[in-house]
């Protein structure tokens, strides 16, 4: 039976992050670590966490900096990029559950936003990383969807970006997209729509990570449509790929690439599967941590 509660994590530079977890009644397996699409609140994967934790894993949704339970207020003047989030917000929590559970691997499932997030903490050095489940999640660049809904992604992309900086942020809570957004998060999502750069300053379209990556498409998926999925799945030359379609009949409802968060069930069975697998592939100074004998 999974225990919900709430912890909060400074960051290095004095910013909190709250984290809702999920913690089984046994040492857990492995540390999960969720990071959410744009705008969407860590309570949302509440079922998910819970799905992941009746199988023996600590589960840690992150609440981005302005969304749900996180104590920063979004506004003008205050401002956050990408690389932000994932020096400061990802690297404090992964730090804090280490530890605390210094023998379990540690693995990222990122949905959306969240999942290029991950990819580029688990590309930075010296991450210890034993995998990353993406889920609904593929490239923004407007060549990897069809020429007219590309077209409407990358002038929307531009416009959208131009409007927060008149406002000072991105109004997403009032415009139905995205959330209460920085400038800067907007911005690298919108030069991503224009660029196809998924690694930020100009580094190109690969990721660097080596960790075992899960990709999971979804049914009726507008945000990440097969052939945005298949580009992302072309930008991890390094790293050991499965792919897995999470379909209406395996979740026992209709899906797209919000509502997998409600079925989860098999999505989690899934993940669990891989988990024990990737392990395998892994030095042994971290197999242990995914022994179901532990």
């Amino acid at each position: 039976m999974e225990i919900f509660s709430e912890f909060v994590v400074a960051t290095p530079v004095g910013r909190d992050v709250t984290v809702l977890a999920a913690v089984p009644e046994r040492p857990p397996l492995a540390l999960v670590t969720v990071l959410p699409a744009m705008g969407v609140p860590a309570r949302f994967y509440r079922a998910l966490a819970a799905a992941l934790c009746r199988r023996g894993h600590l589960v840690a949704v992150v609440d981005l900096p302005g969304q749900g339970a996180s104590p920063l207020r979004i506004r003008r003047g205050v401002d956050l990029r990408y690389d932000d989030l994932v020096d400061q917000d990802i690297r404090a929590t992964a730090r804090h559950l280490r530890e605390a559970y210094p023998s379990r691997p540690l693995v990222l499932l990122g949905h959306s936003l969240g999942g290029h997030l991950a990819l580029r903490y688990a590309s930075r050095p010296g991450v210890d990383v034993a995998g990353v489940a993406l889920v609904a999640c593929g490239s923004v660049w407007f060549r990897s969807f069809g020429v007219r809904r590309g077209l409407l992604n990358l002038l929307c992309s531009q416009l959208f970006v131009a409007l927060a900086r008149v406002v000072g942020y991105w109004p997403g809570d009032r415009l139905r997209f995205g959330g209460r957004q920085p400038i800067g998060v907007l911005g690298d999502w919108a030069a991503q729509v224009r660029s196809g750069d998924l690694t930020g300053g100009g580094g190109g379209r690969a990721f660097t990570c080596r960790s075992p990556v899960l990709l999971v498409s979804v049914d009726n998926d507008r945000l990440a449509p097969p052939r945005a999925v298949r580009y992302l799945t072309a930008a991890m030359p390094h790293a050991p790929v499965e792919r897995w379609h999470y379909g209406a009949s395996a979740a026992g409802g209709a899906l797209d690439h919000f509502r997998w968060a409600k079925r989860p069930e098999a999505l989690a069975t899934r993940v669990d599967d891989w988990m024990a697998r990737a392990a395998s592939t892994c030095p042994s100074d971290t197999t242990d941590g995914m022994d179901r004998d532990c």
